[in-house]
């Protein structure tokens, strides 16, 4: 194949890439053929993609259509080249007279240029955004049905285990025997629980509720929720702002972050959790801080990976901060962890905040 055989096709996948060459006049390329003649001074201009062998004014200036006017005379024009080096085709300008195109003009029209490219290139981003937010919601769905069916599946024959262990607890009294039923209980809660954190895993992809959420009033109601594990005078709680979102998600963000600073406490101590927040550049700032066992800065990402169980000393199945992560995500806002100055960590989450209430008439 020779190498013009071989530009010719690359320049036809480029095109057929951007979906332009057929499709509805873009108005921006429009608006780039406009200024292209105003900058040359000259009554016609043309977006114009092809090479060799068909050419095709995608957006036009002075006349519609792909002929030019029969009176016009080329009288300059630059390639149009992508990021990859391949020219598809040139911005032209057109006039009834020959003449020669100014610096000022020709630097203008070069630019001019780029900007083409520029706006074809943000089309098929912005396609291929969409295109992928679409598979990722489908991946969502399929996520949460498989999440949801084997759920279901290990759920039946667990109960029936855990309905057969109660009966055994009652007629058991064997000291040995009594150890081993406990033993076995145990095993069917931790098996419970890792079905139930992973199903809320596969829940949480989908869009969260917009109402008008009270963090503070959430704390509350997260300290309930860990009565027995989370003692409230373990925690010191500043004042936590209102946002939108799913109250029932983000509470069960506030749960995770507490029940981890207070099981990731060091041996024999009491827990010392802070929760604070502050606002800035239109973002909230929610900080749980602990003074805990800390964690590497090179492992702080990987504690918010599905199943990473850095620290296997400390009952857990490895889902409740990739949940964590994944429902703040989904509310527009991001999460981290850092050190905390004189040890333990601080878990963070950003929300944005919250649009003034409208003023009721």
């Amino acid at each position: 194949m020779s190498d013009d055989a071989g530009q010719d096709q690359q320049r036809d996948r480029v095109l057929a890439t951007y979906d332009v060459v057929g499709a509805p006049p873009r108005r921006e390329l429009q608006a780039l053929a406009e200024l292209a003649a105003q900058v040359a001074g000259v009554p016609f201009a043309a977006v114009t993609l092809g090479g060799s062998g068909d050419l095709h004014h995608v957006a036009t200036a002075g006349f519609v259509g792909d002929d030019v006017p029969g009176e016009a005379t080329a009288c300059g024009s630059h390639p149009l080249r992508t990021p990859g080096g391949v020219v598809i085709g040139t911005l032209c300008v057109f006039d009834t007279d020959t003449h020669e195109v100014t610096p000022v003009a020709a630097k203008g029209l070069a630019q001019l240029a780029d900007r083409v490219v520029d706006v074809l290139e943000l089309e098929l981003a912005s396609r291929r955004l969409s295109e992928a937010n679409a598979r990722l919601s489908k991946s969502n769905e399929r996520l949460a049905h498989f999440a949801g069916q084997v759920s279901h599946d290990l759920k039946n024959p667990l109960t029936s285990v855990s309905l057969s262990l109660e009966a055994l607890e009652m007629e058991v009294t064997d000291p040995y025997l009594v150890d081993t039923v406990a033993r076995a209980r145990r095993g069917v809660d931790r098996m419970t629980d890792l079905i139930n954190n992973l199903l809320d895993y596969a829940s949480q992809g989908s869009a969260p509720a917009d109402d008008e959420v009270d963090l503070g009033a959430e704390l509350t109601l997260a300290l309930d929720d860990l009565a027995g594990r989370v003692r409230p005078e373990d925690v010191d709680a500043g004042e936590l702002p209102v946002t939108r979102g799913d109250a029932v998600q983000l509470r069960s963000v506030l749960v995770n972050l507490l029940d981890n600073a207070a099981k990731f406490t060091h041996d024999g101590e009491r827990p010392e959790i802070e929760v604070a927040a502050r606002t800035r550049r239109g973002r909230h700032r929610i900080e749980v801080r602990d003074r805990g066992r800390g964690i590497p800065a090179e492992k702080r990402e990987r504690v918010f990976a599905p199943l990473a169980r850095l620290d296997k000393s400390v009952e857990g199945s490895g889902i409740g901060l990739a949940t964590c992560r994944r429902i703040v995500e989904a509310h527009g806002g991001s999460m981290g962890v850092e050190a905390r100055d004189g040890g333990g960590s601080v878990f963070w989450f950003e929300l944005p905040a919250a649009a003034a209430p409208r003023p009721t008439s």
